[in-house]
C-alpha cells in the first residue's frame, strides 16, 4: 500500500456542468466559480506560460524582470 497517497498532493477536475455528476464523486471536490478573465489578461498569461516553456526548453533562466518584459 502506497503511504504517500494525500500527503500534500492535490486532484483537480474541470466541468462546465457539474450537476451531471453524481452527489458521491461531487462531495469528494471543492466547488470554485473563477470569473472569466479579459482579453488583456488572457494574453499576459499567455505570455509568461509561452516565456516559461521556452526558458525550460533552452535551459534559461528566468527572473521576475523578464516575466514582465512585453
Amino acid at each position: 500500500m502506497r503511504d504517500d497517497i494525500g500527503s500534500n498532493k492535490g486532484i483537480f477536475g474541470t466541468r462546465n456542468d457539474v450537476e451531471r455528476l453524481s452527489q458521491r464523486l461531487r462531495s469528494r471536490f471543492m466547488k470554485l466559480h473563477l470569473e472569466e478573465y479579459t482579453y488583456e489578461e488572457f494574453i499576459e498569461i499567455v505570455r509568461k506560460t509561452y516565456r516559461k516553456k521556452l526558458a525550460m526548453q533552452y535551459g534559461i533562466r528566468l527572473t521576475p524582470k523578464t516575466l514582465e518584459m512585453q
